[in-house]
C-alpha cells in the first residue's frame, strides 16, 4: 500500500554518500586553524601578561636577616595533644576514683564514684526539707 502522492518509482532516500575527500581536508583546515591561533595567542598572552606584571606594585619581602623568632602570645596550640589528653584523663579518674576531704571543717569528703553508686542503691538519695517559703511537692 502507498501513500497517496507517492509513487512506487520516487526516490525516498539519498542515493550519494558523504564526499570522503571534502571531509577530510575540512578536518585538515580546521587543525591547521586551531594551531595557528594557539600559535597565535601565545605571544599575546605573554605580552598581556608582562604589561599587567609591570601596573603592579612591588611584592612584598622579607629582609635578608630575619630575627630570630619569638614566642606568639597565648592560647598557644597544643604540642603534643594524646600526651595532654592522657594526663587529663588520668586527673579526672584520680578524682573520681580517690577519697579527699572537699571541706574538711564541715566534714565534707569525696569518696570513690562506684562507692557512692552502691552507697545510692542501699540507701537511696536523701531528702532534703524544703527551702523557706516553698512548699514541699509529692
Amino acid at each position: 500500500m502507498s501513500l497517496p502522492g507517492h509513487e512506487k518509482d520516487e526516490v525516498t532516500y539519498e542515493r550519494e554518500d558523504v564526499n570522503a575527500r571534502s571531509s577530510f581536508w575540512f578536518g585538515v583546515w580546521i587543525l591547521v586553524v586551531m594551531v595557528a591561533v594557539a600559535i597565535f595567542v601565545r605571544p599575546l598572552y605573554k605580552l598581556l601578561a608582562e604589561e599587567e606584571s609591570g601596573s603592579q606594585p612591588p611584592a612584598a619581602y622579607l629582609p635578608k636577616a630575619v630575627p630570630p623568632a619569638t614566642e606568639p602570645p597565648g592560647p598557644r596550640l597544643q604540642v603534643h595533644p594524646a600526651a595532654d589528653l592522657a594526663a587529663f584523663r588520668a586527673r579526672e579518674n584520680e578524682i573520681l576514683d580517690g577519697y579527699a576531704w572537699v571541706d574538711k571543717e564541715k566534714g565534707v569528703a569525696r569518696i570513690p564514684i562506684d562507692e557512692a553508686m552502691r552507697l545510692v542503691a542501699e540507701r537511696g538519695l536523701p531528702v532534703f526539707p524544703p527551702a523557706p517559703g516553698e512548699e514541699a511537692t509529692r
